[in-house]
């Protein structure tokens, strides 16, 4: 049972000049820039140690902070000032090695005193929790800190290496202690790619490039952020060229740009989420305390329509507030929107002239969405008053528990479904006006989940999953602690052996990258691995010529890129031809179709095999057939589900590609028996992202999904038909649904390369 009625994803729509595109790489930083922010840039946020459970300040702590680990292009938790990080067997130490060489903008070494300092006085989002599990931090030597835990908990790393808190950012201790907090939010200084010139307090910040920040020089030299609260007077200033980007333009003034060839509309597509909270409903006394009248505020929200206005189609109706796109998230489709059935809730609870509900106080920024939702509320009945603050009084409000009556907010920081609970649902969390036994236990239960005693299910599920021919298993560092769980549970098992084990290195610099895989060899049991992986084009160059001596040392069978998204295809396809690839692994899908253009082809002509991630786009491809009846000719290829003809489209591909699914963090510990079951139609366990038609933006003429299926599997069927044969493309035609770091059941699914060098895997 979930305290709040979801709206929607919340959506950064940002109007940029393409004049203003970034440069390629240049020597030194030229230009400046100007962002307009949504809200009023508050010197607080210089100072990471009061962070909220908020996306927007990280815009100002990003650019003139860095941090020990942070999300980074292409990774949701990246080395940056730390070089590398392990994690001991039993899970209670961290270690972090600082880079060499580092140094604050005023010319002070970075050290690990300076990591101890800024953590120990860190009060932020997630603080509490951190406190509750982190029992010390050590200097070991001036480069290197050791966090050790009360006890094994799984999401230290998301608490600390993401946006879910801002604990992992460092600050200057001597000169933080010479100014004082006060001097330093006058005058801030810190390790990030930017540096503070000058200041208007809640109106403007000017930043200037650090010209030695150690990932490279900012392409800008000069960066100024400016307050613009309101969206009309921030189009306003885009038209004029008064700024270069403004954010969260409100519906209509983002309609205002569609069209126009001078400017570029562009959705982040972040973990966001818009809800509605009934902050009295643990109140016997009040109204919100009847579940009924909660469900029919639900039903009463027209999440569509909302989306439209508000966000353009950007913003998909969500079901529950802990973003689709979050690892371990609910997939819970929305309520839908049923004004009858909400004025019968009310009906049934006592209220069937509706009745006054008090104040409704929407998050300041976001007119539209508040507007829209007072509108359905008065529709049914519910009638409230529209309260509107500023927003840091909103947020203070919130978090010092004096909204009543309804109020709508939003949130963006990343993170994981853990996070979200702690902050909002868990009934000792630093925003929740109270909680739920059921929520509060299961919240404590999944934060152990490591203990070997409640991994017996992770076993039968991968004794099962090897008893069914499975083989192949794709991991990565970046999953928590996913390498650990297969290593452990693989030798349990005994099946070490028997599995062909892939993983892959994500960090920046040669030492960095040999730790890091030196760490997965050890972690998954072994002292050669079948497959690495550069993941994401993460240092390519460096990290290749790494596993091409690895490999030459027999420490490596084969080598490999990976990358999730089309963004990254042009680079893939510029390594593929100029590297001696093994592997390559990319996103193909018939929602993300673009890989079969030129990666596909090229693979195939030079021998590269192929793995195939997000071949259900997430789910959002399955989503959009939901509750649609299967072509007549599915069952001519054997395909009982939408989920199993999807796949079978991507097998059938002369590439002849293996199918793994898309990862989250401790992907291992994920896996669920149900994946597992004979027949599973899995559409109705992934959460709907189309509109009610089963389309998708950017559809080619919104062709139904069934015929465009159609159209390309009468050219691929006689292909398809062998999967019914007994060899290597029956195996292919059986990979384990959403089975998360699994191919499947793949014997012969990796292929020979044309010089014989390729395994059978």
């Amino acid at each position: 049972m979930t305290p709040n009625a979801t709206l929607a994803r919340a959506i950064l729509v940002t109007a940029l000049l393409v004049a203003t595109a970034p440069p390629s790489r240049a020597a030194e930083p030229a230009g400046e820039v100007t962002v307009s922010f949504h809200v009023t840039l508050a010197p607080a946020w210089f100072d990471p140690s009061t962070a909220p459970p908020q996306i927007t300040p990280f815009g100002v702590m990003y650019a003139i902070h860095d941090a020990l680990v942070r999300p980074l292009p292409g990774q949701k938790m990246g080395a940056s000032l730390a070089e590398s990080w392990t994690e001991s067997r039993d899970g209670l130490v961290y270690e972090f090695r600082l880079r060499r060489g580092l140094r604050f903008h005023n010319g002070d070494p970075i050290t690990a005193e300076d990591v101890k300092f800024s953590f120990d006085r860190y009060n932020g989002s997630g603080a509490r929790e951190l406190r509750a599990r982190v029992r010390q931090l050590d200097v070991v030597d001036p480069l290197t800190v050791r966090f050790t835990l009360k006890e094994p908990w799984p999401d230290f790393m998301t608490f600390y290496g993401t946006t879910a808190t801002a604990a992992g950012i460092v600050l200057p201790k001597k000169y933080f202690e010479s100014v004082g907090p006060d001097g330093f939010k006058a005058k801030p200084v810190g390790a990030g790619p930017y540096r503070f010139v000058s200041q208007r307090p809640g109106l403007e910040i000017v930043f200037e490039a650090n010209p030695t920040y150690w990932r490279h020089a900012p392409y800008i030299k000069k960066l100024t952020m400016k307050s613009v609260p309101d969206s009309t007077t921030r189009l306003a200033m885009l038209k004029s060229g008064e700024t270069d980007f403004a954010l969260f333009l409100d519906g209509p003034d983002a309609l205002a740009l569609k069209g126009d060839a001078r400017y570029k509309l562009v959705d982040t597509r972040h973990a966001s989420i818009f809800w509605i909270e009934f902050p009295d409903q643990w109140d016997p006394k009040s109204p919100w305390a009847d579940k009924r009248l909660r469900q029919a505020v639900n039903y009463a929200l027209d999440r569509k329509a909302t989306n439209e206005a508000a966000c353009l189609g950007f913003c998909p109706p969500a079901g529950v507030i802990v973003p689709r796109v979050m690892d371990f998230a609910l997939q819970v489709p929305p309520h839908p929107y049923d004004p009858q059935k909400a004025r019968q809730l009310l009906a049934e609870a006592g209220y069937p002239n509706g009745f006054d509900a008090g104040e409704f106080t929407p998050i300041p920024g976001f007119s539209t969405v508040g507007e829209s939702a007072l509108n359905n509320l008065t529709a049914i009945g519910i009638r409230v008053r529209m309260r509107l603050m500023e927003r840091a009084a909103f947020y203070a409000a919130w978090q010092e528990k004096k909204l009543r009556g309804l109020f709508l907010t939003a949130v963006g920081n990343s993170g994981n479904a853990a996070s979200r609970v702690e902050a909002f649902m868990y009934s000792k969390g630093p925003y929740a006006y109270g909680g739920y036994p059921d929520i509060d236990e299961m919240f404590l239960q999944q934060s152990r989940e490591r203990d070997p005693a409640r991994r017996g299910p992770l076993r039968d599920v991968l004794r099962r999953f090897v008893d069914l021919g499975g083989r192949v298993v794709d991991s990565s560092p970046m999953y928590g602690a996913a390498e650990g769980a297969v290593g452990d549970l693989a030798a349990d098992l005994g099946v070490r052996d028997s599995l062909w084990l892939a993983t892959k290195v994500w960090t920046t610099g040669a030492a960095a990258g040999v730790a890091q895989m030196e760490r997965s060899l050890q972690l998954l049991r072994g002292k050669r691995l079948d497959l690495m992986q550069v993941h994401n084009l993460v240092d390519v160059g460096t990290h290749l010529k790494t596993l091409r001596a690895w490999k030459d040392g027999g420490r490596l069978r084969y080598l490999g890129v990976t990358h999730y998204s089309a963004s990254g295809h042009d680079a893939l396809e510029r390594i593929m031809r100029s590297e001696p690839l093994d592997f390559v692994q990319l996103n193909y899908s018939l929602a993300e179709p673009e890989a079969e253009r030129r990666l596909l082809p090229l693979a195939r002509d030079r021998g590269i095999a192929v793995l195939v991630n997000r071949p259900l786009a997430q789910g959002a491809l399955v989503s959009r057939v939901r509750g649609r009846s299967l072509p007549r000719w599915a069952g001519e290829i054997d395909c009982a589900s939408w989920a199993q003809l999807c796949l079978k489209w991507i097998l059938a591909h002369p590439a002849r590609p293996v199918v793994v699914r898309a990862h989250g963090d401790d992907a291992v510990e994920a896996m669920t028996l149900e994946s597992l079951q004979d027949g599973e139609d899995l559409p109705g366990r992934v959460a709907a992202d189309a509109d009610e038609d089963g389309h998708a933006p950017g559809d080619e003429a919104h062709r139904p999904i069934d015929d465009r299926l159609h159209l390309v599997l009468v050219e691929r069927r006689a292909l398809a038909r062998r999967a019914e044969r007994k060899d290597a493309t029956d195996a292919r035609s059986e990979v384990v649904l959403e089975q998360p770091l699994v191919a499947g059941k793949i014997d012969g699914a990796i292929h020979e390369r044309r010089d014989d060098r390729q395994p059978h895997a």
